[in-house]
């Protein structure tokens, strides 16, 4: 038997006077176990949930409806692009475009990033939209242009000179029979570069009539002559001479000259 508190309900042995617990006096003889209550449960108030938001469905994943090969399908196609990129920049890098060879294989390392995060979802939609038309859309258009000949023909185009020639001969009589013949005149650049040129002059006699003279003197009927003009900046002038002495002159000879860069531009 135990004797119950009716305070606190607590067990106590059947001599005790005050309770072990509570220390309330106890009253009486040893009393039974009280029989337990239960409380009942009282409703609470719950606010209507809102509806659950829809999980994103797996069908609008980057390589279609979620099956077993989804990795092997990325794979595939990274693999894809990294094969053409190859081919194209190998093609840039024999054409000598070595600045559009680097950003090809650029290009093809950021495509395959960003399939790999797509095909994993771990972007949006609306991420690789973003980073698509930001980033990868402009490194294509940059890897298409031959931008590095496109530059470096313009440069050489800024500096390339351009001659022109205000060249005149005369031809007079000289010594003996003998003919004098004098190029005089000056050489311009009008292009955008600084240049030297060279003039290469042909003189010659004409064709001897034997049946007519046996006593052509054909020593001196030909002269080849070249005149440097020294460096001539853009807008500038140079003044050209030249003379040789031929030993006849008839209506087949000729005196012609040619100009050309010498420089090396």
């Amino acid at each position: 038997m135990w004797n119950v508190c009716p305070k606190c309900n607590h067990l106590n042995s059947d001599d005790s006077t005050r309770c072990e617990q509570c220390g309330y006096r106890l009253t009486g003889s040893a009393l039974q176990v009280a029989p337990t209550r239960t409380l009942e449960r009282i409703p609470t108030y719950a606010p209507p949930s809102s509806p659950p938001k829809l999980k994103r469905s797996h069908d609008r994943a980057w390589f279609g409806p979620h099956v077993p090969f989804e990795r092997r399908r990325r794979n595939v196609m990274s693999l894809t692009i990294v094969t053409m990129v190859l081919l194209l920049s190998g093609a840039y890098a024999v054409g000598g475009l070595y600045c559009n060879t680097i950003t090809w294989i650029v290009f093809g390392l950021l495509l395959v990033w960003v399939v790999h995060s797509r095909g994993k979802e771990k972007w949006s939609e609306a991420k690789t939209v973003t980073v698509g038309f930001l980033l990868v859309l402009p490194l294509f258009l940059v890897a298409v242009i031959p931008w590095d000949a496109w530059s470096e023909g313009f440069l050489e185009e800024q500096k390339y000179p351009m001659f022109t020639d205000w060249i005149d001969y005369q031809i007079s009589s000289g010594e003996g029979g003998s003919w004098d013949v004098v190029v005089s005149g000056y050489v311009a650049n009008d292009g955008t570069g600084g240049g030297e040129a060279i003039v290469e002059i042909d003189a010659y006699a004409g064709y001897p009539d034997f049946s007519t003279n046996d006593t052509w003197d054909l020593t001196n009927s030909y002269f080849h002559g070249n005149v440097l003009t020294g460096w001539i900046e853009p807008g500038g002038t140079a003044p050209i001479y030249w003379t040789c002495t031929l030993s006849y002159f008839n209506a087949y000879g000729y005196v012609t000259w040619q100009i050309s860069d010498a420089s090396g531009q």
